[in-house]
C-alpha cells in the first residue's frame, strides 16, 4: 500500500474520532456490513493493475473478541496496461485489460474490546479470488491479419488475513476502514483497501 493511502487511512479514523461516540455493545450479535474498496492487482510480479469494486461481510460476534465471518468482493472498474513498443507482443496486441471478479472467503475474527469507540481487529481466513486479462489486438487495415482477441482467467485460492476498525458513531452503527491480503502467490498478488459502514443487530 502506498504511503499516502496508509496517511488517509490515519486521518479518516482520527477525523471521526472527534465525533465517536461511547463504546457499543460488542457482544454475541450479528453484524453486516458494506463498502467500497480500492485494489492492487500484481500479475507476476511485472504487472500491476489498480480497480475499484464493492465490499461486503456477514459475520457473528461470540464474545465481544471472537467471531466468524463471510466476506464478499466484487469488482466493478477495470484497469489497463500498455504493451511497450518492441516487445514481443506489440506486433499484435496494443494493451492489456484487468478485471477483479471476485474475492469470498471464510475468516476468523479477532478483535479488541474496550472502553473507547475504536474496536481494532484482525481477519484470519482463506479466500478465492477469479479474476480476467483481456489482450486486445492492434487494428489493422487487413483485418484477415490481426490477431485474435485474448482472454485469460485468473482464478485461485490462498490464506487471506486483514486488519482495520470499527470506530462506533452511533448506536450498533460504526465506521469501518481496513486493509486486507486476498491472494499472495507466485502468479498473483492481490491487496485492498476498503471504507464503509458496519451495522450489529
Amino acid at each position: 500500500m502506498e504511503l499516502s493511502k496508509k496517511i488517509g487511512l490515519i486521518a479518516l479514523g482520527c477525523a471521526f474520532t472527534l465525533n465517536a461516540h461511547a463504546a457499543s455493545p460488542w457482544e454475541n450479535r450479528i453484524y453486516v456490513s458494506g463498502g467500497v474498496g480500492y485494489n492492487t492487482f500484481d500479475v507476476d510480479d511485472e504487472l500491476e493493475f489498480d480497480t475499484y469494486g464493492l465490499t461486503g461481510k456477514f459475520g457473528i460476534r461470540f464474545t465481544p473478541y471472537l467471531g466468524v465471518e463471510t466476506r464478499l468482493a466484487v469488482g466493478v472498474t477495470e484497469d489497463s496496461w500498455t504493451i511497450p513498443d518492441g516487445t514481443t507482443l506489440s506486433g499484435d496486441y496494443k494493451d492489456i485489460d484487468v478485471t477483479h471478479e471476485y474475492s469470498i472467503g471464510q475468516y476468523v475474527v479477532l478483535g479488541y474490546a474496550n472502553e473507547s469507540s475504536f474496536y481494532p481487529y484482525v481477519s484470519l481466513g482463506y479466500a478465492a479470488s477469479g479474476g480476467k486479462l483481456e489482450f486486445n489486438p492492434v487494428t489493422k487495415e487487413n483485418r484477415n491479419d490481426e490477431a485474435p482477441k485474448v482472454s485469460e482467467s485468473l482464478d485461485d485460492s490462498d490464506f487471506s488475513y486483514a486488519f482495520g476498525f470499527n470506530l462506533v458513531i452511533q448506536q450498533d452503527l460504526a465506521v469501518t476502514a481496513e486493509y486486507i491480503s486476498y491472494l499472495d502467490t507466485d502468479d498473483a498478488d492481490l491487496n485492498g483497501f476498503s471504507v464503509g459502514l458496519t451495522r450489529q443487530f
